[in-house]
């Protein structure tokens, strides 16, 4: 279940909240901490879902990949051992959550109707040209990248291999690792982060017209 906030009729018929407002899931975040004298782990429990069963199928996998990260941080044997998250996206019953460790990051996000793990395909009209968002995505990034990291080169655009080996890297992965927020959609490839703009691509993201159903 969600609460409306302030959507206006054309942008739920659009797939996206262009005017920055959004349906927050009626969700209770508690964070579930677990420390000792040298380490530190937290993840998110979420309540209030009509639905118990897809709930604690959300709760109960969260909390193993969190026992899987901690074991795997006590293993490696190294002086940081740590979990936290990020719950970047709570809307339009969705959820996209974070998980970090000294060791690896792990991007979870759920369909709350059913408790559905979320490809990124699904959030887009299945005739969306994907590559190509993506492709600009990635373009983009690198772009910044170049202007932050080789301004004294004054190139700006990014290397057409770099840029291709990234893209072809991100659409033939076993796991395309993304998250979520009502304004922005986050690629992770190494150590790029692309980021694609919810409002430039409204007409073939779908979050709200197929997902909130209630």
């Amino acid at each position: 279940a969600a609460q409306q906030i302030g959507i206006g009729l054309n942008d739920v018929q659009m797939g996206v909240d262009l005017n920055g407002f959004y349906d927050e899931n009626d969700l209770v975040v508690t964070e579930i901490n677990e420390d000792t004298d040298n380490s530190y782990f937290s993840y998110p429990q979420f309540d209030g879902l009509k639905n118990e069963e897809v709930q604690t199928a959300i709760n109960e996998l969260i909390r193993s990949e969190a026992a899987r990260l901690k074991q795997q941080d006590i293993d490696a044997g190294g002086d940081i051992r740590y979990l936290s998250y990020n719950l970047c996206g709570n809307f339009a019953n969705v959820l996209s959550v974070g998980l970090y460790s000294a060791n690896e990051q792990l991007y979870l996000n759920f369909n709350l109707n059913d408790g559905s793990l979320l490809e990124l395909q699904d959030l887009f009209r299945t005739d969306a040209d994907l590559q190509g968002i993506i492709h600009g995505a990635f373009y983009n990034t690198m772009t910044v990248h170049n202007l932050a990291n080789r301004y004294w080169e004054k190139v700006n655009s990014p290397d057409e291999m770099e840029l291709y080996k990234a893209v072809k890297a991100y659409l033939t992965a076993d796991t395309q690792r993304f998250l979520f927020t009502p304004a922005e959609i986050y690629l992770y490839y190494e150590d790029y982060v692309a980021t694609i703009p919810v409002a430039e691509h409204g007409e073939d993201i779908v979050i709200y017209t197929k997902y909130l159903t209630e």
